[in-house]
């Protein structure tokens, strides 16, 4: 049976196609400013008291801000750096110009570029660029996803994976453990116990493209921000699912998410609704705030 689309919604997809072609000019340029300085020494800034800057992640910024105000200057911009752009417009483009800058100021290779495009507070477009996703080939990844049509890597069709079992599971952990250390050997003690496989990658870009594609299985993170969550649209578009930790669709206000191939993902769900939200605990209102 074939689905017919309505004039409007191929129009959309007509412009997301377009969209397409300037978020991965933008991030190809910004991505070769990142690996050109891979090994050399950042300028590292202090944000706040958890997170930091280095110049690369501003010079990837401007490239990717550049690019958009030039072919879309009607389009709102909010970028991590401090940008943001509001011209009223129905499409709103989220960025994350260097995700995971702590493992690129030690020159390490989990990071990546997250580009995201909203339609009324919804994605409908996510690209996230992994400039050394592929270093057995020295080649990056670009993961890609259009609200509807599906998540490619490098033009290949991706999905999760098909495990059924928990304990055959692997974990990745976006903990935020500086934040609150108390919560994140919490949910790793809840969690370890069932998915005995557990990682930290260190960027939220590289965790989702990896259950998107089924290298890893679950995900679970807290305290993130909108720039984090563009990948969540290539879980979805995967095959896969994204909730808060109380079982709701994601917004972009969402905080803290389990991103799984959805056969264990209620599982998860029961397990920190059992044991992470005991009675007594503050966790609940302390991810609500955050």
């Amino acid at each position: 049976m074939t689905i017919q689309k309505t004039d409007e919604q191929k129009s959309i997809d007509e412009l997301v196609d377009l969209y397409e072609l300037i978020a991965v000019r933008a991030v190809d340029r910004a991505g070769t400013i990142l690996k050109d300085a891979f090994y050399a020494k950042k300028e590292r800034m202090v944000k706040s008291k958890y997170e930091i800057v280095t110049d690369m992640d501003l010079r990837s910024q401007k490239i990717i801000v550049n690019t958009l105000r030039k072919f879309v200057p009607e389009h709102n911009i909010l970028s991590e750096e401090a940008v943001e752009i509001n011209k009223d417009s129905l499409f709103t483009w989220i960025i994350d110009p260097l995700d995971g800058t702590h493992n690129y100021m030690d020159s390490r290779y989990s990071f990546g570029i997250n580009i995201g495009l909203l339609m009324e507070k919804q994605f409908i477009f996510s690209l996230s660029y992994l400039p050394f996703g592929n270093r057995l080939e020295g080649g990056r990844e670009i993961y890609i996803s259009k609200k509807g049509r599906g998540a490619f890597m490098n033009d290949k069709h991706v999905r999760v994976s098909d495990k059924t079992r928990l304990n055959e599971m692997t974990l990745l952990l976006n903990s935020s453990i500086s934040r609150d250390p108390e919560s994140a050997s919490a949910l790793f003690s809840i969690l370890v116990r069932r998915l005995n496989r557990v990682r930290i990658p260190g960027s939220a870009a590289v965790e989702l493209c990896y259950i998107a594609s089924g290298r890893a299985d679950v995900m679970v993170a807290q305290y993130l921000k909108p720039y984090d969550l563009v990948g969540c649209l290539h879980v979805e578009e995967a095959g896969g699912k994204v909730t808060d930790f109380f079982g709701n669709p994601i917004t972009t206000s969402t905080h803290s998410i389990v991103a799984s191939n959805g056969i264990c993902h209620d599982q998860i769900i029961e397990a920190l609704q059992n044991e992470f939200f005991s009675p007594g605990e503050k966790r609940v209102s302390r991810l609500i705030k955050n």
